[in-house]
């Protein structure tokens, strides 16, 4: 039987450590973390793969304009940890700094059931994976891609070096070196049909796309 995923929650009250994770512990594996130098800790130890974190936005509200909980957020999605903020406030400054300075992908409001946590939770997954998923089509395009241009430059080389050659031989029989051009432009775009029944036009847009990203 496969080990359940691991979820990492952050928060400085026990009770609330408690019940999220009596929500969501039939289908993770729970890591709990009240302070941002233990959450440090674990992001340190690369044995251990987190898929998701719900983080409390204020890990102490006794402190005046504590940002632990930001600061928790932003270091593991910079690790690749996706985060669900929580909170008990609804206070808008702090949702929004959650989603912009923490780069939480979602946020659970503490008054809310823990289903919605749960679904939360579901929906980023799904998303995440969809991510991976075009992420490795991506790839897989790029790689065609390139080895497409490669093979193109090649035919190229290889048709100047076959056109120039029949032109010498032949310095006089132009049907003969169009003939030779004809030729080897169709073998060009055989080649060409060929990747497009690989991949579809709104792929190869997409491949285009991406590229440009790339290189900006």
């Amino acid at each position: 039987m496969p080990e359940k995923p691991i979820a990492l929650i952050v928060d400085d009250d026990k009770d609330w450590l408690e019940t999220m994770e009596d929500g969501l512990g039939s289908d993770f594996q729970i890591l709990k973390a009240k302070t941002l130098s233990e959450v440090n800790k674990v992001i340190d130890n690369k044995g251990i793969k987190i898929e998701i974190a719900l983080v409390d936005i204020k890990l102490d509200e006794t402190k005046i304009n504590d940002d632990s909980g930001l600061s928790a957020m932003f270091s593991l999605n910079k690790t690749g940890i996706p985060c669900i903020a929580t909170t008990s406030s609804n206070n808008g400054d702090a949702v929004r700094a959650a989603l912009m300075t923490g780069r939480a992908k979602d946020v659970w409001f503490k008054s809310e059931r823990l289903v919605v946590l749960k679904e939360k939770v579901e929906n980023i997954g799904n998303r995440l994976n969809e991510e991976r998923k075009e992420a490795v089509e991506t790839i897989g395009f790029t790689n065609e891609f390139t080895r497409l241009s490669k093979n193109l430059l090649s035919v190229t080389f290889v048709v100047l070096t076959l056109i120039v050659g029949t032109a010498y031989l032949f310095p006089n029989n132009f049907i003969a070196v169009a003939s030779v051009a004809v030729g080897l432009i169709i073998l060009i775009f055989s080649t060409l049909a060929l990747f497009y029944n690989k991949i579809t036009g709104e792929q190869f847009v997409q491949l285009i796309k991406t590229s440009q990203n790339k290189v900006e």
